[in-house]
């Protein structure tokens, strides 16, 4: 339906190649980030400690929430008729 054209030139390579992966890739180090703060800082500060913890917290659900997103894309794919191999 889309072989070529703006869809394929421009649409699909910057969702899958760069923003979802980019995406992913921040919550990833939000989430190290946390944990070192957690164990760093949060040694003597219960202040920090609880701040890395809504950190924590904050990347799991960007975790979830981009899964979500990236399925909810692949099934609009799937119902307009758009394979996301079509463009490879």
């Amino acid at each position: 339906m889309f072989p070529n054209g703006i869809f394929c030139g421009l649409i699909d390579p910057a969702l899958h190649g760069f923003l979802i992966p980019a995406l992913f890739s921040a919550s990833f180090i939000a989430f190290i980030w946390a944990i070192f703060y957690y164990a760093i800082a949060g040694e003597y500060d219960e202040f920090a400690r609880e701040m890395a913890k809504g950190l924590m917290l904050w990347a799991i659900f960007a975790f979830i929430f981009m899964i979500v997103v990236w399925g909810i894309v692949e099934w609009i794919y799937g119902a307009v008729g758009i394979g996301s191999a079509i463009c490879r």
